[in-house]
């Protein structure tokens, strides 16, 4: 806009200097005043012009600086767009293809030149053309940033999933638009779970790879440099390096695709010698020192003859693939494979081999070797002792189902006895109550007394059995897990076991509340609390019962002032059927402290006690939390 006023103002001043010039050219007519004056408008005239001339040509330098800079600009976001590691292609609206990258032809497998001009739509599959259709013409109505997954099929190939993301590059004042496509190959990534669940030893496998193509990398890059550092790095390494000729086995496979094969696998079916003509083609130029070592060889040359000479079937049969590989113009291919050494030795090796580019003129092949023999021997292992645990495992559940079969054959065994042992107590307990009842008058003090202890030890023999049967069950019974009130469970204890009331029970204020077995908790509870009030030896005795928090577990303990226990006697107290005093002093019947023990034992706590005669019993136990 600038430059535009400037111009016309240097235009005005052109028209008066010219007019000026016509009355000069009629000086003769005019008188000495108007000359006068029309010199001096002449002078200011010129220097207008001057200055006007001086500001053009400063406005075109500043648009020449401009047009550079936009030059540059327009060639920076060509090299970017060219060099761009994603595919980008821009079309009208209609999908023609108008400019596309180098990234964007190596996905759709078509020269940068023969694609310009044709319909994105040729690379959709044809059942899916109608929806991409439809997305286009949505796409035209909306004209904003879009994001879609598309399956892309290049001229050959595999067909691959791609994200693709449109955006508008411009829109011109009648409507039309033109499209950037942006194209990213994601089929590696829908099956990047599988890739997740690969074993250790596959992802060790990978990171070798990886470790050996950056070794790879770096003695490319190093081949460029100098040839000194090429032989430094050829023989430092530590992997085999074998440096080959494929020319011949180039030409002749050019030669087969000028004669329009193309399924080079059939052609290898159908010609079975030829495998072994190209093993024999090609030329071994040099190996490195890592390759005399690996393969037993005196020196280089003995190994500088024919790849048949470590060569297995295994081997043959990846090389084949090697050879599919350069048919279809991959310049990297990589895989694991069995070759001998020169003494017989067999090796797993990881493998690379880079082939030229087909532009490159030189037909040099480098191919790494890396061997893997430890790791495969690794594997072999592992798989062996996957299956011996496989096996254990089966043996495991059969021994787990029998053994639960076991339990239950127990389970109704020991209802069986204490039913039938039951029986038989429960006739002495009614016939001894009929004679005293019936024979009352009869019988004297003594005969009483006799019947009263005969029905306290029929009483103890139920309470024995029942014992029994609660320490046959302990840690075979599945219980579930709930939300336990200590304090309220302590309360319903003691109003089941009704201690006398002459006793003091203190409890702690705010014991736990926890998520654990409820009726194993209350058992042992039930256990330490009622034995302290039967081997007390006074009526007015006292319990304390406490906790602490301890992280892991929480420790429980029922104190007693009762007499206390021998040293010699702490560990026999949790033997079962094993009881302090004489069976006739009290109905003890030695199995509460073993159920106890039992319990903790099974639910990973444990038990022990604090004693001295004369001084009462602690009872401590940890309960997981």
């Amino acid at each position: 806009m600038e430059s535009n006023k400037v111009y016309k103002k240097f235009q005005r001043n052109r028209a008066q200097i010219a007019q000026f010039y016509q009355q000069i050219t009629n000086i003769a007519d005019l008188s000495p005043e108007l000359l006068t004056e029309s010199v001096e408008e002449l002078t200011v005239a010129l220097e207008e012009l001057n200055v006007a001339q001086e500001e053009l040509l400063q406005q075109n330098q500043e648009l020449e600086q401009a047009r550079i800079q936009v030059e540059v600009e327009r060639k920076r976001y060509q090299d970017l767009f060219e060099s761009a590691p994603d595919g980008y292609l821009v079309t009208d609206g209609a999908g023609i293809i108008q400019q596309a990258n180098l990234a964007a032809t190596e996905l759709l497998k078509v020269p940068q030149q023969y694609l310009v001009g044709k319909p994105l739509t040729i690379f959709i599959p044809t059942q899916e053309r109608p929806i991409f259709r439809s997305k286009l013409n949505k796409l035209l109505e909306e004209a904003k940033i879009s994001e879609w997954e598309l399956n892309i099929k290049p001229r050959w190939g595999e067909m691959f999933t791609a994200a693709i993301t449109i955006s508008v590059l411009h829109q011109q004042e009648n409507g039309s638009v033109s499209w950037l496509w942006l194209i990213r190959n994601i089929s590696d990534r829908k099956h990047a779970e599988f890739a997740v669940r690969k074993m250790q030893v596959a992802e060790t496998a990978n990171h070798i790879l990886a470790q050996e193509l950056r070794v790879q990398q770096r003695l490319e890059t190093a081949l460029r440099q100098s040839d000194s550092r090429f032989r430094y790095i050829f023989e430092a390494v530590g992997v085999s390096i074998w440096e080959e000729d494929f020319s011949q086995v180039k030409a002749v496979f050019n030669k087969l695709k000028a004669q329009g094969v193309e399924d080079f696998r059939q052609y290898f079916t159908e010609h079975p010698d030829f495998v072994s003509e190209m093993i024999n083609r090609i030329q071994i130029l040099d190996v490195n020192s890592m390759t005399v070592q690996m393969f037993e060889a005196e020196n280089k040359e003995q190994l500088l003859g024919s790849l048949g000479q470590i060569f297995l079937p295994e081997t043959v049969e990846i090389f084949i693939e090697q050879l599919l590989a350069m048919a279809a113009n991959c310049t990297l291919f990589s895989g694991e494979t069995v070759v001998k050494t020169l003494k017989g030795k067999l090796l797993n090796v990881l493998f690379t081999i880079r082939f030229p580019e087909m532009e490159e003129s030189s037909d040099q092949v480098i191919v790494t070797l890396l061997d893997i023999s430890d790791r495969k021997k690794s594997e072999l292992l592992l798989q062996e002792q996957s299956e011996d645990l496989q096996q254990l495992n089966t043996s495991l559940t059969q021994t787990t189902q029998l053994l639960s079969e076991r339990n239950q054959e127990l389970d109704r065994f020991v209802y069986i006895v204490s039913h039938d042992l039951k029986a038989p107590l429960r006739a002495i307990t009614n016939l001894s109550t009929w004679i005293a009842e019936d024979l009352s008058e009869q019988l004297n003090e003594d005969n009483f007394h006799n019947m009263t202890l005969l029905q306290q030890r029929v009483q103890r023999m139920e309470d024995l059995i029942d014992g029994l049967l609660v320490y046959s069950r302990v840690g075979r019974n599945d219980t579930t897990s709930q939300t336990v009130d200590v304090n309220e469970l302590l309360d319903e204890i003691l109003d089941s076991l009704a201690p006398p009331s002459t006793f003091t029970i203190v409890i702690q204020n705010n014991l736990p509340t926890l998520n654990t077995k409820r009726l194993l908790l209350s058992q042992i509870f039930s256990n330490l609390i009622s034995n302290a009030i039967k081997h007390h030896d006074r009526p007015n005795g006292r319990i304390e019962i406490a906790a602490i928090d301890q992280q892991q577990y929480y420790q429980f303990s029922v104190a007693d002032d009762g007499p206390g226990i021998a040293p010699e006697n702490y560990e026999r107290v949790f033997d079962i059927f094993q009881t302090l005093k004489a069976s006739t002093n009290n109905e003890n019947t030695g199995i509460g402290l073993s159920i106890v023990k039992k319990i903790l034992e099974s639910e990973g706590g444990n038990i022990w006690l604090e004693s001295f005669e004369g001084q009462g019993t602690t009872f401590y136990f940890h309960w997981p939390r």
